[in-house]
């Protein structure tokens, strides 16, 4: 490892303190861009790295730095996944707070197993109603968009 791309290019920084370094990172809840960046590398040469260890190990070369490097990623997500499965199924009152940000990483690293998936069917009819504003002053169509505004910020809605 460390070699250089075989091509001529520039050294890799594929090397084995990195891949134990990022895996690590992830195995502990991290995101990729994250743990990328702890080692100077951008998120997008991992992705690439990943997909070209996964072509690698599909073509039964599963010795080469790229095909270790995506064996320790996914070995790296299934663990922290694991251990997250462990901490919610251990919660009590007492852990609800650890128990929440379990689920909360689940749910978004792992979102096609933990994601919470919603269909919302509306059969009624929709009804808008708009009212003739021309009328009023500019200052009584502000006081009425800043009411609306305000009822809208009470309610947790926005205005678009």
């Amino acid at each position: 490892m460390g070699k250089g791309d075989p091509k001529g290019g520039r050294p890799t920084k594929l090397t084995d303190e990195v891949r134990d370094g990022i895996a690590g990172m992830v195995q502990r809840g991290l995101p990729y861009d994250m743990a990328a960046r702890s080692y100077g590398v951008v998120a997008e040469t991992v992705r690439a790295w990943r997909r070209q260890g996964e072509a690698d190990i599909a073509a039964g070369e599963d010795e080469t730095p790229h095909a270790v490097f995506s064996a320790s990623m996914a070995r790296a997500e299934n663990i922290c996944a694991l251990e997250l499965l462990d901490n919610i199924k251990a919660g009590d009152d007492k852990e609800a707070r650890k128990v929440s940000g379990a689920t909360w990483l689940l749910e978004r690293r792992h979102r096609e197993f933990f994601g919470r998936s919603q269909t919302i069917e509306h059969t009624g009819e929709v009804v808008t109603r708009r009212e003739d504003l021309s009328d009023l002053e500019p200052e009584q169509r502000q006081e009425l968009a800043a009411r609306a505004l305000a009822r809208n910020r009470k309610r947790g809605t926005s205005v678009h």
